[in-house]
């Protein structure tokens, strides 16, 4: 696993793989709940994603999943948008995106999953990625106050 600084919008808008950290909330129309962080760029640049999510977590529940039409890893860290991210579901994430991604050699980006509206501290997710996640994991920590200013994000 390799770390950065950075936006993972950035990513997200160039095309890249990138990990969405979600939770399994659907709301009553059927959306599944993506309003804050990564989760909510991938909504705005991806406005089906929510129902389509939506309709496979009531289908068959919340699990990491693949969506090659927009690139993007779904990565459930929380079981309702309302609480803290939950540590052994993101081992179980982690652990399950390290063996679909097995054998694949393109790089993926990720935030620190958990670690922003999830309050997981990021020493103890870190200790996790690093046990099952190789060099084509990179993931991107956000840049200080003074690095965004100097920042174009284009979304």
């Amino acid at each position: 696993m390799k770390e950065i600084t950075g936006d993972i919008r950035n990513y997200l808008a160039q095309g890249y793989w990138v990990v969405v950290s979600t939770n399994s909330a659907v709301d009553r129309y059927g959306n599944c709940v993506m309003g804050r962080g990564i989760a909510y760029y991938a909504k705005l640049s991806y406005p089906k994603l929510p129902s389509i999510l939506g309709s496979m977590i009531k289908a068959s529940g919340s699990k990491v999943r693949l969506f090659y039409t927009y690139k993007l890893i779904i990565f459930p860290v929380k079981h309702l948008w309302s609480e803290h991210a939950n540590i052994y579901l993101v081992r179980e994430s982690t652990k399950t995106l390290a063996e679909m991604w097995s054998g694949n050699n393109e790089n993926i980006y990720l935030p620190r999953v958990g670690c922003g509206s999830g309050k997981l501290k990021w020493e103890r997710v870190k200790s996790i990625l690093e046990q099952y996640l190789d060099d084509k994991f990179t993931v991107v920590s956000l840049l200080s106050d003074q690095q965004k200013d100097s920042v174009e994000v284009n979304i």
